[in-house]
């Protein structure tokens, strides 16, 4: 506890510096801002896939902190990312919609499966193997719903088994289209996996919910999503500093992967203390660096007609709409 205390007082990702970060980038994003939507009908049509990730009589072993609050907050975070891209008179934005919430919830779930439920974590890597990925992507209806058996696993495996099934319909006549997200699905597996970056996985899912917004291929927009996935990603790393240096995960703002067994711990604890003790992970620093991702994100949304509904993702992001 002390020790996570302190990271968080050395970086300032809490009490008085926190505030300090989160009022600086909602002035950054400026006002008035719209509000973010709160897409009632999302979540109402999701209740099905999503009713398995809560306790209740018929589902006890469920991943732990996984509340009714969060899966709807979590769920209206991908809505939100993903109106940002749907172009303005698409016949296809409900069901765009509900693919980005239900896949946050999936990769989220995914998330607190991997930390919180290792051993469940081996059924839920097979079963969500790139190749079956793409094979449900490419209308196979029982590649995933058959390959699991406990609860946690399974509520994961539906949500994602939910999501590929829609791409598969909406989808059926674009190929191509399929090929690429199934080329991000296989690059965020293998990172999860510890192939690779692990800072891939925290970027990648919002360039693909970005990838089902933006059917009209709008080079413009896609830079949009890219900058606010390094922003997200940064935003995230920030809030965990103090988890990610006790547990030794990737942090861009600590190590750039994730350690073990002992001697690459002792290496990582050995060059994160270094970073602590010199400014170039001060708390000036990283507040510049997170800063400096947010201007990206609004710089590239002004090319495109798109920086209002930037700021308003940024103020809610630093405001807990995530």
């Amino acid at each position: 506890m002390i020790a996570s205390d302190f990271i968080r007082v050395r970086f300032g990702s809490s009490g008085p510096a926190r505030r300090r970060v989160e009022h600086n980038l909602v002035q950054l994003a400026g006002g008035p801002v719209q509000a973010l939507a709160t897409h009632e009908d999302v979540i109402e049509r999701l209740q099905p896939v999503t009713s398995a990730l809560t306790p209740s009589e018929t589902h006890t072993d469920v991943l732990p902190g996984w509340t009714t609050e969060r899966v709807t907050g979590v769920a209206r975070w991908g809505a939100n990312i993903a109106e940002l891209g749907i172009p303005r008179q698409s016949g296809v934005a409900s069901q765009i919609l509900d693919e980005a919430a239900a896949f946050n919830l999936a990769v989220a779930a995914f998330d607190t499966l991997v930390d919180e439920r290792p051993a469940h974590l081996p059924e839920a890597a097979q079963a969500l193997d790139p190749q079956r990925l793409r094979k449900r992507m490419n209308g196979d209806i029982r590649c995933l719903s058959s390959q699991t058996s406990g609860t946690s696993a399974r509520s994961v495996v539906a949500l994602f088994d939910h999501v590929l099934g829609s791409l598969a319909f909406r989808l059926a006549d674009a190929p191509s289209d399929r090929a690429a997200l199934a080329v991000l699905l296989e690059r965020m597996y293998l990172s999860e996996m510890g192939i690779g970056s692990p800072l891939i996985a925290k970027r990648l899912p919002t360039i693909f919910i970005g990838r089902l917004a933006n059917t009209s291929d709008d080079r413009h927009v896609s830079r949009v999503f890219e900058a606010l996935a390094r922003f997200f990603a940064a935003w995230d790393d920030y809030v965990d500093l103090s988890r990610d240096w006790m547990s030794f995960h990737a942090n861009e703002f600590l190590w750039s992967s994730n350690t073990s067994p002992m001697f690459p711990r002792l290496s990582a604890a050995a060059l994160g203390m270094m970073r602590l003790s010199f400014a170039r992970r001060s708390r000036s620093s990283i507040e510049r660096g997170l800063v400096l991702h947010a201007q990206h994100a609004l710089r590239a949304a002004r090319q495109c007609g798109r920086e209002r509904e930037v700021r308003a993702l940024i103020r809610g992001l630093t405001q807990g709409s995530q």
